[in-house]
């Protein structure tokens, strides 16, 4: 999906610099939405299933924040041309033919301000995997410093009938943990936040992907 280019910004500690595959990345997947947009094509033939994992969605100006603008005419977009479902029919085998299901990763607080109103609007439930340690988390893995969310906005997420999901405690490189550092990050830590929130939360996203 569309990203803003990279610029640099006050809110942020460095200039952001992008590597050339994220240069070759973001032109491509730019052309790509552009073209479909403008033809309104639709792919078609498919019977697989697609977890959409966005991050934040807002004007800062970070590498993996997408633009607000941007994310509306996304989900306009797919919205005409796909059924949105929750993660959950997916990952269940309930979803009988080819969904979408949308994701965000990290947990920040411009989710609840821009993303929130926009899929009220669509009647679109999502998910969200949060992290445990909000006020300490590893902001140099995390690549930045955008606020998140906070407890009483995920519980009301909740509440709205969102999926939350889990991302570890501080979102550290799992890979290069010991045995130990991994239970606290990923189990006892996720137990914690299950008894400050009130509920259970049934689905784990590795950070970056990446784990040993």
């Amino acid at each position: 999906m569309k990203n803003l280019k990279g610029r640099k910004n006050h809110n942020l500690d460095q200039e952001i610099k992008k590597s050339f595959f994220e240069k070759v990345n973001s032109f491509t997947l730019d052309f790509l939405f552009s073209f479909y947009r403008k033809t309104g094509l639709k792919k078609t033939g498919s019977n697989y299933s697609t977890i959409l994992c966005y991050h934040s969605v807002a004007d800062s100006g970070w590498r993996f924040s997408t633009k607000i603008t941007d994310f509306h005419e996304q989900l306009e977009y797919i919205n005409k041309n796909f059924s949105i479902v929750p993660l959950e029919d997916i990952l269940s085998g309930r979803q009988s033919g080819p969904g979408i299901a949308l994701t965000f990763d990290d947990g920040y607080a411009d989710i609840y301000k821009n993303v929130l109103p926009v899929l009220k609007k669509y009647g679109i439930k999502a998910t969200v995997f949060v992290l445990g340690e909000r006020n300490n988390p590893n902001r140099k893995e995390l690549d930045n410093k955008l606020p998140l969310l906070t407890l009483n906005q995920i519980k009301e997420l909740h509440s709205l009938g969102w999926e939350i999901g889990y991302h570890t405690n501080t979102h550290s490189h799992l890979a290069k943990l010991s045995d130990s550092e991994l239970q606290r990050e990923i189990i006892s830590s996720k137990k914690n936040l299950e008894k400050t929130l009130g509920f259970k939360i049934r689905y784990f996203a590795y950070p970056k992907g990446i784990y040993s």
